[in-house]
């Protein structure tokens, strides 16, 4: 009975009640058992209850007086008395349990129910929740409305205005509602800056927002093309004219006297001049078969411009003029392509190198 009782076990927890009812089923067990000796059954049901009702207070005075008389030598002559005042006392303990439980009920719907301390502990949790909740709403809806509306919400129709002839200079569609897209290429006839085409074409319309304007791409005309002449003097007419296909000119061939057959004696324009790709220019070819030679002067230690002067003097072209540094003056000639004392033929090109100093 130790063993399947609870009443017994030293660790077992039961409320007030549950003892009480423990108890007298102990005492009804022993009864029917014919426990041979009453005294000790009375004696351990009263001490067990004893110990249950330790924390109890209320319940421990309700069954004061039978566990005295439990526990007392002279106290109860048969288990049956006990049990009756078991089942008393059961009915007392139930009462108060009723009244406890309606006061608490009572006193609960008037005094305001304070948190508990979970329910503190978890109001971060819920309003972070919370928060994180609309956040991840409110994500939502605009991504929502980026995929579906790429254009954006607010948009307004534009035309597409008319801009072909027209100096980009002077020609600038709203920026809130176009955004351009130009491209420059070279053009014979039109002038710098004159828009030559546009896409989309004039008059069409599109919807933009300020967040997605319209592209308006647009060519304009950067002028013709222009070149300059290189100094085509002394070189042969093969020479000449891979130049100037390769410079864009067109070129016409003229014949002149006094100067060597084949070479190119002058050009017109002449050297340095600035034209349009696809102009003319003028070569004139040397025709004569002997000329007189020319001996080459020193030029070392002249100066550019007097060394140039003889040359020219002489019948002769200046060729490259390269600078370079050295101890020599600044602007004396120290080298020349040529050497002095030798015979050549008029309009033979002489290059001649330029002193720019000491070096620092």
């Amino acid at each position: 009975m130790r063993i399947q009782n609870p009443l017994f076990r030293p660790f077992s927890r039961l409320n007030p009640l549950q003892t009480v009812d423990m108890a007298i089923a102990s005492l009804e067990e022993g009864i029917q058992k014919r426990h041979p000796d009453t005294a000790a059954l009375t004696r351990r049901v009263a001490l067990s209850v004893k110990q249950k009702l330790k924390q109890n207070k209320t319940a421990s005075d309700r069954c004061a007086d039978i566990i005295r008389r439990g526990l007392s030598d002279h106290g109860y002559t048969s288990a049956v008395e006990m049990l009756l005042d078991l089942r008393r006392i059961r009915v007392q303990i139930e009462a108060d349990l009723s009244d406890a439980a309606r006061a608490a009920a009572q006193a609960a719907a008037v005094a305001p129910r304070r948190p508990s301390f979970s329910e503190r502990a978890h109001r971060p949790l819920a309003l972070t929740a919370w928060i994180l909740t609309c956040a991840g709403i409110l994500t939502a809806a605009c991504t929502a409305i980026h995929y579906l509306y790429p254009s954006g919400l607010f948009l307004r129709e534009v035309e597409i205005p008319a801009l072909v002839g027209e100096n980009i200079r002077n020609t600038i569609p709203e920026e809130e509602n176009f955004a351009l897209d130009i491209t420059y290429q070279f053009h014979a006839e039109a002038p710098s800056g004159q828009i030559l085409s546009q896409r989309p074409i004039a008059g069409m319309t599109r919807r933009v927002s300020a967040r997605h304007p319209c592209t308006l791409s647009l060519t304009v005309s950067l002028g013709p093309e222009q070149v300059q002449v290189g100094d085509l003097c002394g070189m042969t007419k093969y020479q000449a004219l891979t130049e100037c296909r390769r410079l864009g000119l067109i070129p016409v061939l003229r014949k002149e006297s006094g100067h060597p057959s084949g070479n190119v004696a002058r050009t017109d324009p002449a050297a340095g001049e600035i034209l349009a790709r696809g102009s003319q220019i003028t070569l004139y070819i040397g025709t004569a078969t002997h000329v007189a030679s020319v001996v080459i002067p020193n030029l070392v230690g002249n100066s550019e411009v007097g060394a140039s002067g003889m040359l020219t003097s002489l019948g002769l072209r200046r060729g490259e003029v390269t600078y370079m540094e050295s101890d020599a003056p600044v602007g004396s000639v120290i080298a020349q392509s040529v050497l002095s004392g030798t015979a050549v033929a008029a309009g033979t090109r002489v290059s001649i190198v330029v002193s720019r100093g000491k070096a620092g």
